[in-house]
């Protein structure tokens, strides 16, 4: 598995990645054309934007005053502002919407919401000094009525010119309110006369040269909407069908608002235009809008990416059987290019044949567009020519490279920097990966050559403007000065484009983890090689930070989210702020294990429940927070762990042992109370290989061969052992460590390293406090920051909240005697069992869990290895018959089944604790979570960037100081008296911590005879005389007295708890 995945996702540690130039318009794709949904005459060619033009001193005196802003301690912005008032005009604002569009463009969220804010107060003010409310509804009605009389953008855009101060959030507010007002009073016909004038109002605003391209789009989107409201497929079907064509085109070119979460918007306006265009009907029509979702599918970001080129090229296909060569030239040109883009991009299927299909297609389109009549396509498809060239398989490669130098060489000679900044830039950035890449010519030159080539493309693609861009080129910038040598530059580019791409993350706020996980395996290869670049240097400081970044980041910014309270900010409103936070990201979490299928409707994408709690949580941040907090936004961005930190969560008797992988080996990060740095340790370069092997064969014989699994454990523990070089590391330990910190990585979360074997002991015998783990250091360093006072279980243990599932599904004959035994303990334990633990009965006991010092749940627990979301606890009343399944789908829920399928059946995932509903639980009060059910502690290994889910990781999210897990499915017999011998260790006088009673638990396992097993039985205080009887009885025949029933590691290693 984990092998696959480096496959698909490493090519960027071996090459630079090709930046396709332009996006599809870029490459001879044309922008789609609005469509006007009454009058044909009035569909207009995309223009670009117009740039700011002011005096060079002013404009940088503005943008002075902006980077002063946004760098300002909380709540000096309005002295600032008034230390600067001459340069607060309407040009000011002008500059701070671009600004704000350009940081919004590509991610960089957090700045964009700021001066977005800042322009509409500032905007207000100016508002209320000058227009009213009546002043915009008669600039709407002048603009219909010039576009009733014409239509002509000639004549509108000189208005638009004069009122560009009121293209602001109160014109869209205006529209709105206009709309509702007029249409009450109104007949069918003149509803119509409307709704076409604002159709023809969001073709032109949505197209406008002048102002703000950014609000521009919004007052679009929010035209069509409206007209929406009036066009309906049943009285007005073309015109409805006519108005999603351009809503889709407005959102796949939207600027404000998360990229992905836009594209699918796009694509389920354009699906709903093809019910009523169709092929018969509206040939010409259906074709304009499969070709435009054809380019949706290929820019987009969600969803299986095979499955959407898959899509791509049928919708492409279907356009051509209308767009012809002989009828529609530049029409078919244009789709061609379309089709051979996603052909370049279909990698999984017989790669070869689709790229020599691609360069056919774009051969075939030069046919039409030459150089003299179309420059410009003519560039854009001698660019998407040389990408293909580029990654051909068929030929030479020496020869196609050249090629492609050719190609790029002659899109240069059209796209010049002062014409075409950023196609130049691209086609530089282009450019230096085939030189990077180059066969011919010395090494060294082609590397320089790329070298000039990106730091010419970096000239344009800036920080501010481009970040996505920018950092791509950065990271192929870092890979030329490595493989020149030149360390030093490598890191200081590498560290730059990690800034970038961290930025752009915080901007991901409606996308949620998926579209968060996506951006960071896309750029796992540049954490990688930093990393590398670092151990080079032999900067272990460094290689070790920037590890801690790379993991588990969606877990590490939840936490901070909601556990990270500002001084200033009361702690009710925080409190309200939290439990919104944490209902939209638990919904989140749902949508992300839906199906990746495309939308039927804007409204299910996400849920409108997602929707409108994330519009609650940003209404109490602006409304609420925000006047305690002025940053509050941005300031809940994560400040990178340092070394200090991390060796801050050890003493002087324990060591932390942090694993990170390269293709140069698996690396062991060894940090010790006293150390300037950490110790690094590298095992063999070929380790990376066997780990994947390892895990592989381990699960492929734990999902399908299970006895032989059990049987091969030793082996898979063994293997592992050598390849990690176990003693060696052992060796590198300060021989006064007395417990150890364990923090793995990607596959190294499915083995019990504690039980790793060196000869004839374990790893966890050299530590006589024994062994925990810790998803991140950052998490662990988080998760010490919340912690509020808990119980003193050494001085009044019986006096502990207790709470516990037992035996939901009641099949697990011995959980009865383990939780009747574990509840002896506490004086006043609440018990859920078998048919009681339900689903609306622990719902109902959640403010109890608030209190809740001990939780145990005795239950089956699964792991969705497909589906890793969707794991979690089978409570009471939730196993399906054979014949009974619930249904398929849930309205509004695309094609998410709530049916669990598991290898103990079926379940009704709603009648089930899953994960997403356990990191939304309550336990600040917590001190220790028993997962005593299967597969607990499984952690998802499928994505390269280490994200931590698995429902131990949900407990310890939800409060809870420690949570002991499972790492596979265990045997009721022998958990059991694990269970109950634990506890009673952890409850002895003195009582030990609990990584110390689960170390003696499992000691005591591994050598117990059926004697000595009998023996404690019988004396065990927590067991009832029934309870005494059914164990003793167990080992009565069959066995002999020296027996070690429970020594096999399968019986106790499983066992691994995550905490503080």
């Amino acid at each position: 598995m984990a092998r696959r995945a480096r496959q698909e996702t490493g090519w960027r540690g071996e090459k630079p990645g090709l930046c396709l130039t332009c996006r599809f318009d870029a490459k001879g794709i044309a922008n789609p054309v609005s469509e006007a949904p009454v009058r044909p005459h009035d569909r207009l060619e995309t223009e670009q934007p117009t740039s700011i033009v002011m005096d060079e001193e002013r404009l940088e005196a503005y943008l002075n005053l902006i980077r002063e802003l946004l760098k300002c301690p909380n709540g000096e912005e309005g002295r600032i502002l008034q230390e600067n008032r001459e340069l607060v005009d309407a040009e000011f604002l002008q500059v701070c919407a671009t600004i704000g569009e350009q940081m919004a463009e590509e991610g960089r969220e957090n700045e964009a919401r700021f001066l977005q804010e800042l322009v509409r107060v500032l905007g207000q003010g100016r508002n209320r000094e000058g227009a009213t409310p009546e002043d915009y509804f008669q600039f709407l009605l002048e603009v219909l009525a010039t576009l009733d009389s014409s239509g002509d953008p000639n004549v509108v855009y000189p208005l638009l010119q004069q009122n560009l101060d009121r293209f602001d959030l109160t014109l869209a507010e205006s529209l709105r309110a206009w709309v509702s007002q007029t249409l009450e009073y109104m007949e069918l016909e003149q509803a119509q006369s409307i709704a076409a004038g604002l159709g023809n109002f969001g073709n032109l605003i949505k197209d406008c040269p002048l102002g703000s391209r950014a609000e521009n789009i919004e007052h679009a989107i929010v035209a069509y909407q409206l007209a929406l409201e009036i066009y309906t497929p049943q009285q007005f079907p073309q015109e409805w069908a006519g108005t999603q064509n351009n809503l889709g085109d407005a959102y796949r070119n939207r600027i404000r608002g998360e990229r992905a979460e836009n594209i699918e918007n796009a694509i389920a306006a354009f699906q709903l235009a093809l019910q009523v265009r169709t092929r018969e009907a509206f040939p010409q029509d259906w074709a304009r809008t499969q070709h435009y979702l054809a380019i949706a599918y290929c820019e987009r970001i969600r969803g299986e990416r095979a499955e959407n080129i898959k899509n791509a090229i049928a919708a492409c296909q279907l356009a051509l059987q209308v767009r012809t060569r002989e009828a529609f030239p530049q029409e078919w040109a244009n789709t061609q290019i379309c089709l051979g883009a996603a052909y370049s991009k279909r990698i999984r299927e017989e790669p070869s044949e689709n790229l020599e299909q691609a360069i056919s297609l774009y051969q075939e389109v030069l046919q039409v567009y030459d150089r003299q009549v179309f420059p410009e396509r003519w560039a854009m498809t001698q660019n998407n020519l040389a990408v293909a060239y580029s990654d051909r398989i068929r030929g030479g490669r020496a020869e196609n490279i050249e090629k492609a130098i050719a190609a790029y060489q002659l899109v240069l000679e059209v796209y010049t920097q002062k014409q075409f900044p950023q196609e130049w830039a691209g086609t530089h950035h282009n450019l230096g990966s085939v030189y990077y890449a180059r066969i011919l010519g010395e090494r060294v030159e082609n590397l320089e050559l790329a070298i000039g080539c990106y730091r010419e493309a970096l000239e344009v693609t800036t920080r501010a403007a481009f970040p996505q861009k920018h950092a791509d080129t950065l990271f192929t910038l870092g890979l030329a000065y490595r493989d020149l040598g030149q360390l030093a530059d490598a890191y200081s580019v590498f560290t730059q484009a990690i800034d970038t791409v961290e930025e752009i993350r915080q901007g991901i706020i409606v996308g949620g983890d998926g579209d968060k996980q996506k951006l960071a395996e896309e750029w796992q290869s540049l954490y990688r090689n930093t990393i590398e670049v670092c151990l080079e240097r032999e900067d272990w400081t460094g290689a070790l930070e920037y590890a801690e970044r790379s993991k588990a980041r969606n877990l590490v910014e939840l936490l901070a989210a909601t556990k990270l309270q500002p001084e200033n900010i009361p702690e009710d409103l925080w409190h309200r702020y939290r439990d919104l936070y944490q209902q939209w990201w638990k919904l989140q979490q749902m949508e992300d294990s839906r199906s990746s299928a495309a939308p039927d409707s804007i409204t299910e994408t996400p849920t409108a429940k997602l929707r409108t709690l994330r519009q609650q949580l940003d209404r109490l941040i602006d409304e609420e927070i925000t006047p305690h907090d002025p940053k509050f936004r941005y300031s809940q961005q994560i400040t990178p762990i340092t070394y200090r930190d991390i060796q801050g969560l050890v003493n002087p008797k324990t060591v932390l042992v942090e694993w990170y992988i390269t293709y140069k080996g698996i690396h062991s990060f060894i940090v010790t109370h006293q150390g300037t740095h950490p110790q690094v340790l590298t095992t063999n370069p070929d380790a990376p290989e066997r780990l994947d092997a390892l895990q592989e064969d381990y699960l492929e014989h734990y999902l399908r061969r299970a006895e032989d699994w059990q049987t091969q454990l030793p082996h898979y523990l063994q293997e592992l052992s050598d390849l990690l070089e176990v003693p060696t590391l052992l060796a590198a330990i300060p021989k006064s460590c007395e417990q150890l910190i364990l923090v793995p990585y990607r596959a190294l979360h499915l083995f019990p390293l504690h039980a790793l074997p060196l000869g004839d002991c374990i790893l966890s015998d050299h530590f006589p406090e024994g062994i925990r783990y810790a998803p991140s250091s950052q998490i662990l360093q988080l998760s010490l920051q919340d912690n509020a006072p808990v119980a003193n279980s050494r001085d009044n243990e019986n006096h502990e909240v207790f709470f516990a599932l037992q035996n939901p599904t009641a099949d697990l004959e011995y959980t009865d005697l383990e939780v009747e035994a574990i509840q002896t303990v506490f004086t006043a334990p609440t018990i859920l069992k078998q048919d009681k633990a339900t689903k609306t009965e622990f719902d109902n006991r959640q403010p109890q869990l608030a209190t809740t010092n001990i939780a145990h749940f005795a239950c089956h627990g699964y792991f969705n290895f497909n589906n890793p979301r969707s794991s979690g606890l089978i409570l009471a009343g939730s196993q399906l018959s054979d014949t009974e399944d619930p249904e398929t789908a849930k309205e509004g829920s695309a094609d998410l089944s709530p049916a669990i399928r598991s290898r103990r059946g079926t379940f009704d995932a709603d009648k089930c604790l899953i994960l997403p509903e356990i990191f939304n639980l309550r336990l600040p009060q917590c001190r220790l979570v028993v997962l005593s059910a299967c597969e607990t502690a499984i952690t998802d290994i499928s994505t390269t960037t280490d994200e931590y889910i698995s429902i131990l990781a949900a407990f310890f999210f939800a409060g809870s100081r420690h949570v002991l897990g499972t790492l596979w499915a265990v045997n009721d017999i022998s958990t059991a008296v694990f269970m109950v011998r634990f506890y009673e260790t952890l409850f002895a006088k003195p009582s030990p911590p609990v990584t110390l009673a689960l170390k003696q638990t499992q000691d005591w396992m591994r050598e117990v005879t059926v004697a000595r097993l009998q023996d404690w039985a019988r004396g065990c205080s927590l067991l009832s005389e029934t309870g005494k009887a059914r164990i003793v009885g167990r080992f009565a025949w069959g066995y002999t007295a020296d027996y070690e029933p429970y020594t096999h590691p399968y019986h106790w290693a499983a066992f691994c708890v995550t905490g503080q």
